[in-house]
């Protein structure tokens, strides 16, 4: 069921990790890691991260079943843009 989304950014990964991290826990998940790889899980959705030469690669491992991969997907995005300042 893993699903991968990446996506390429300007800047340093430990700024993008750092916003990552307070964003996720607003809402009350948690992001474990470093500016390479890691693993977070949020509203019931878990995944991993890897960061290498400006591009975040994410990967969607579970997630409740009413939720689609749709919808994830474009909160995925929505979540990119606003940490990384432009169009994921």
């Amino acid at each position: 069921m893993a699903e991968r989304m990446s996506f390429a950014f300007d800047g340093s990964a430990a700024s993008v990790l750092r916003k990552a991290r307070s964003r996720i826990a607003r809402h009350g998940g948690r992001l474990t890691g470093d500016e390479t790889v890691g693993n977070f899980e949020v509203m019931g959705v878990k995944g991993k991260y890897s960061i290498r030469r400006g591009k975040l690669t994410i990967t969607i491992v579970q997630k409740r079943w009413y939720q689609t991969m749709g919808m994830i997907r474009s909160v995925v995005r929505g979540q990119v843009e606003e940490i990384c300042g432009g169009p994921a």
